[in-house]
């Protein structure tokens, strides 16, 4: 044995547990770095000579650095949205800067916030890459490095979400007087009838597809309906008037023995008129009652309904065939009853010019003259027999596109079509394959000089009613989000960078993958808190969080240094005595040699 080589030997125990000493330093001055893993020394002998197995050597000890990157920190609650913390052994992707050439680095550091130019950094200045996401927030690719961008929040500073759909109740008064276009002061014209205000209105706000708010105006018109129908010039009847009394009487004209005839879908009445009270039994007529109740009592071989007679507000005496594809035909009547001085009947309807036959307005299958936009509204249920009292007229309007500012310009029409009620209120539709009742309005403009703007609205208006009630609005909603600015950013479980807008909408912005590596260990340590793949560590697998053994995304919240002070200051003892023992191997080894030199004395 060597007596110099055991003085080496103490020096390299001094050596040894200086490089220990060195290392718990380094854990114990980054114990509040984040997302720091600690590291181990560990110690090895070394054998200098093994060729004589019965005499002792002189060896020596050396040592090397172990890696705890797989174990985990403690978790810290923070107070902001985009610190995050990984459970698990997954690694954030980052890069020193946002030049996608830059070498990719691995790190547990979650402290992200924006900078100046809205770049995803952490504490250590490095850029957070992630993949990006569609319009539905999916990303466009997973497991793919060559994907992965910088976290860049700035990429939508601005969001809305264009009107697609609407859903209305609105109650309309059923006690609205209906209106006829053939009997106006201005003579026959269509809907809307000019001068005529809609009898209910309201505008609902939308949202085009720039995010600009617009108005679209629906107005409601009670109407005499589409099937055909007559009324009479003369006004100021009353119910009770006798109709066969000579100049007393409100139709002069008539007198016994006259016959008011209507023909409608092959079913054919006859009112007779007579003198003194009527016998409706014989269809016989006298008062303006007893006519009432001929017509409306009459039916057909299956006991339905087929002439619907009231007196209006104005005491018109006005006739409609319940079935809206029939005719009315009177020309059998007496010239007394249909003539100036009887009932006068003046419209015409068809305005073909056969002044007493009455034909529908237009079909309720197909779109029309009066109401060209029918096959927007849903398919009538009912259109044998509908409610003759139920029946409106619905209009759409919007400004004026090409200068919707200004309001002296007259709205233009969207749409026009008719909606029918039963008897109990309920809306006479069909629900589509879908089982929606909708209003669909398609490539609205808005503004003919903006591009991109049009949209278009499915309304359900299953919910609409007729009632003797004041018109109302109990509902008018759409999906539409007007324009919003950013105003901050939240990282979820899930890893999706979630962009928070003033207009309350939100919208994913990136996926943040999580790298694993079969030995995470192996991993080589690079300043900032970052690591860089080796051949030890093995090849990076990305994976969404909870997936592929990545872990959990925890919000709001940093992971710790795994250093733990107790352990650390306990091998700290340990590393002191041993330097001290070794040190005190090294000035006993210097004595024993100063007595060897003495030996020459």
């Amino acid at each position: 044995m060597s007596l110099f080589g055991s003085l080496y030997t103490g020096v390299a125990g001094m050596n040894a547990q200086t490089q220990s000493t060195a290392n718990i330093s380094t854990n114990i001055a980054n114990i509040g770095t984040t997302g720091y893993k600690r590291g181990e020394t560990v110690f090895f002998d070394l054998v200098t000579d093994k060729t004589r197995p019965a005499n002792f050597s002189n060896g020596s000890v050396a040592t090397t650095r172990i890696q705890r990157i797989d174990q985990q920190g403690q978790m810290q609650q923070t107070q902001s949205g985009t610190e995050i913390a990984i459970s698990g052994n997954g690694f954030f992707t980052v890069k020193t800067g946002a030049d996608p050439a830059l070498e990719t680095l691995y790190t547990r550091n979650g402290a992200f916030s924006p900078d100046s130019e809205g770049i995803l950094r952490n504490s250590a200045g490095f850029v957070l890459y992630a993949w990006p996401v569609d319009a539905n927030g999916v990303p466009t690719t997973t497991n793919s490095e060559a994907s992965l961008v910088p976290a860049d929040i700035n990429i939508l500073d601005e969001i809305s979400r264009a009107t697609t759909q609407s859903e209305q109740v609105v109650i309309l008064n059923a006690s609205e007087e209906s209106i006829d276009p053939y009997t106006l002061p201005t003579g026959p014209q269509q809907l809307p009838i000019s001068g005529e205000d809609s009898d209910f209105s309201r505008s609902l706000t939308v949202i085009d597809s720039t995010g600009t708010p617009r108005d679209l105006n629906f107005e409601y018109r009670k109407i005499v309906g589409p099937m055909g129908h007559l009324t009479s010039g003369t006004l100021g009847l009353n119910f009770s008037d006798v109709l066969v009394g000579g100049l007393s009487s409100p139709t002069p004209a008539i007198v016994a023995g006259d016959t008011f005839n209507l023909t409608s879908g092959g079913n054919a009445l006859t009112v007779d008129f007579v003198n003194g009270p009527a016998d409706i039994s014989i269809n016989q007529a006298n008062t303006m009652q007893d006519v009432l109740n001929v017509i409306n009592n009459f039916t057909d071989g299956a006991n339905n309904d087929v002439f619907s007679a009231t007196l209006t507000s104005n005491g018109r005496l006005l006739v409609r065939a319940v079935d809206p594809a029939a005719s009315i035909d009177t020309s059998a009547s007496s010239a007394n009853v249909i003539g100036v001085t009887g009932f006068d009947i003046i419209n015409d309807p068809s305005g073909d010019g056969s002044p007493l036959i009455f034909e529908p307005d237009a079909s309720l299958t197909a779109n029309g003259v009066a109401n060209p936009n029918q096959t927007d509204l849903p398919v009538f249920a009912n259109t044998t027999d509908p409610n003759p009292f139920g029946w409106w007229e619905m209009r759409v309007t919007i400004a004026d596109p090409a200068d919707p500012t200004n309001t002296a310009l007259p709205p233009v029409e969207l749409s026009k079509g008719l909606l029918n009620f039963d008897g109990s209120g309920v809306l006479n539709a069909l629900p589509n394959a879908a089982g929606e009742t909708l209003l669909n309005l398609n490539n609205i403009n808005f503004d003919n000089a903006v591009a991109g703007e049009e949209i278009s609205v499915a309304t359900d208006i299953s919910g609409y009613q007729q009632f003797a009630a004041p018109s109302s609005v109990l509902l008018f909603e759409q999906n539409g989000v007007e324009a919003g600015t950013l105003t901050n950013v939240t990282i979820d479980r899930q890893g999706l960078i979630i962009g928070n807008f003033s207009n309350g909408e939100q919208q994913t912005l990136y996926q943040i993958p999580l790298a694993t590596f079969a030995n995470a260990n192996g991993l080589q340590e690079e300043s900032g808190t970052v690591f860089s793949r080796t051949q030890d560590s093995g090849d990076v697998t990305f994976s969404v969080a909870t997936t592929g053994g990545a872990g959990t995304i925890l919000t709001s919240t940093l992971e710790s240094s795994n250093v733990e002070l107790s352990e650390e200051f306990s091998k700290l003892i340990v590393s002191q005595r041993a330097f001290q023992a070794n040190s005190r191997l090294v000035n006993t080894i210097d004595e024993m040699t100063e007595q060897l030199r003495q030996l020459k004395r």
